[in-house]
Order: C-alpha cells, then structure tokens, then sequence
C-alpha cells in the first residue's frame, strides 16, 4: 500500500511505495458566476443579414398585424409561414405583404391555413428604411382555432 505524504502545498501530492515516488500536482480551477442585466431590444441585422425572432400569430390577432420595419433598406431573402394549428374558419387565408401590396413577400397561394406545415418562399422583396411589412390573416366564417409563427430574413443591401 503506497503512502501518500503531503508537502504542505495546496496544488502538490507526493505519492510513494518506498521505491518509487510519483508527485502529482492538480490544476486550480477558478469559477466565477456573474448574474445577467436585463435583456435590451433586438439589434438591427447587420450586413450579412441574419433571421428575425419568429413572431407568433393566432386566428384572433388584428389584422394588419405588424411584422417587421427596418431602419435601413434591406431585401427579404427568407419569409416562412410555420403553421402550427390549422385554421379551421370557412374562407380561411393568410399572406405577408406592404400595404400596398399585401402578398410581397408570401402570396395567398403559397400556403394553406388548413393544412399543419412550414411554407417557405424566398421574395427577394426589396424594402427601403421605414416600408413595413404585414400578416394579412383572414381567418374565416365562424373560426375558432388557427395559429403559428412568421419568420423573416432580412439582409442589409
């Protein structure tokens, strides 16, 4: 049985078995735990674009629903509708435009509001400093269910 003998520093060890000794020295670990502030507003896209937070939606949301308005001119690269609970409303659609054009970016034929899926389209729509873009929801003759997220890629042009 080896014998352990300490030589009083906190990182050493000397181990031996009388004929052999072994020194082994531990690595210090430093931790440190620091608590986050408060979580400020989302930055705007840099050059290399980048995908907004998802921004969710429901069958009851008023209509023009605000999505995104950029601070700089920017093309919509990516635009996703991500149907999580279909709708079930009589007449039920959905698209993602300008107020001049409410299907821009995602047309009422580019996706189905009764059927659960990610429908994807990549515009290219080009948007200067201040254009808004929207989520037209019509959620149809006597609807009581629908929901979902919207999920833009701007890249800064």
């Amino acid at each position: 049985m080896p014998d352990i003998i300490d030589t009083g520093t906190a990182n050493t060890v000397v181990v031996t078995d009388r004929r052999t000794v072994v020194t082994l020295e531990r690595e210090e670990t430093i931790v440190e735990v620091s608590s986050p502030g408060p979580q400020g507003r989302r930055g705007e896209t840099g050059a290399t674009g980048g995908t907004l937070a998802p921004i969710n939606f429901s069958y009851g949301d008023a209509t023009p629903k605000l999505l995104y308005t950029p601070t700089d001119n920017v093309v919509i690269d990516l635009a996703q509708i991500v149907l999580r609970t279909v709708f079930d409303g009589v007449g039920a659609s959905l698209s993602v435009g300008t107020m001049a054009d409410h299907e821009s970016v995602i047309s009422l034929n580019s996706n189905d509001p009764y059927e659960a899926a990610t429908y994807e389209t990549s515009p290219e729509k080009q948007l200067s400093s201040g254009e808004s873009l929207y989520l037209f929801i019509t959620s149809g003759t006597g609807a009581t269910q629908g929901s979902g997220q919207i999920v833009l890629s701007p890249l800064s042009i």
